[in-house]
C-alpha cells in the first residue's frame, strides 16, 4: 500500500511492505529531514533486484503520521528508487493484528484503544517530468526506463511489423490461406489399403473439449472450401 505520511512538516510518500524486513528512508531525505543519525555496523542487506547494499546509518524514534495515526519508529537510510520510506515487518509488527481489505485497500487495527483505518493514497499521479529532473534522477542513482512502439499495420487481423510488409505484398498469393485443392502434379502420395484387412483394433484419440471444437472447426472449413471431401468407405480417408 502507498500512503501520504508527514514527518516533521515534510509530507512524504510512503510504500508498506510486508515483504520488507525492516523501515527504510531514503537517504538523499535524511539531511533534508534533520535525522539524528546513529552510527552502526555495517552489514549487507538483499533488495528486491536481487542487488546487494550496505546499511552503515540507523536513525532512531522517528515521529511518523500517518492520516492521523503517530508512530515512532526506526529508520535505515537506503537510496529509494520510488517511495521516500518503505515501512516493513519492523512497522507492522508493532501494531498488532490487522484486518486488511485489499480490494478497498485498507489496514484496520487497534493502537492504544483506539481503531484506526489507514487507507491507500493515490499519490504519484502520472506527470510531464522535465529533462533536468530526468537527468538528476538518474545521475542521483535512479533508473530509468523508456517505452517506445513502432510503426505498425494490421494485416489479415494481425501485427505486422513494418518491415515485413513490402515482402508480404509481393508474395501475396503463396501466403494466401488455401481455397482450393493444390494443382495436379507427376507424382501424388497415396496410402494403398490391403484388401480384406479389417481396421485395426484401437482406442479412440481423447481430445479435450476445446481441441475438439477446433478440430470440427477446421474440418468444416475445409470441407466447404473442397480442400477435403467426405467418403463413403470406412477405408478410405480425406482425399487431399
Amino acid at each position: 500500500m502507498r500512503v501520504k505520511a508527514r514527518v516533521g512538516k515534510r509530507e512524504l510518500v510512503v510504500l508498506s511492505n510486508n515483504g520488507s524486513t525492516h523501515n527504510f528512508v531514503d537517504q538523499k531525505l535524511t539531511h533534508l529531514l534533520g535525522l539524528a543519525v546513529m552510527p552502526i555496523t555495517e552489514f549487507d542487506v538483499k533488495v528486491a533486484n536481487e542487488e546487494s547494499l550496505v546499511y552503515k546509518e540507523r536513525y532512531e524514534q522517528v515521529s511518523i503520521t500517518i492520516q492521523g495515526f503517530k508512530i515512532s519508529t526506526t529508520l535505515y537510510s537506503l537510496p529509494l528508487n520510488g517511495p521516500d520510506l518503505v515501512l516493513g515487518i519492523q512497522w507492522l509488527e508493532l501494531l498488532g493484528p490487522i484486518e486488511c481489505d485489499w480490494k478497498k485497500m485498507t489496514m484496520k487495527f487497534l493502537w492504544e484503544g483506539v481503531s484506526y483505518v489507514i487507507k491507500s493514497s493515490s499519490v504519484n499521479p502520472v506527470q510531464e517530468v522535465a529533462m533536468q529532473r530526468l537527468e538528476r534522477d538518474v545521475q542521483g542513482g535512479g533508473e530509468l526506463f523508456a517505452i517506445m512502439q513502432k510503426g505498425e499495420d494490421h494485416v489479415g487481423g494481425s501485427t505486422v511489423p513494418i518491415e515485413l510488409q513490402p515482402l508480404l505484398q509481393e508474395f501475396h498469393q503463396v501466403l494466401e490461406e488455401p481455397r482450393t485443392l493444390p494443382p495436379s502434379r507427376e507424382f501424388h502420395h497415396q496410402i494403398s489399403l490391403k484388401e480384406g484387412t479389417a481396421p485395426v483394433n484401437v482406442r479412440p484419440y481423447r481430445y479435450a473439449h476445446f481441441q475438439k471444437n477446433e478440430i470440427e472447426r477446421q474440418v468444416k472449413e475445409m470441407l466447404a472450401t473442397g480442400l477435403i471431401r467426405p467418403s463413403n468407405s470406412p477405408f478410405s480417408s480425406p482425399s487431399y
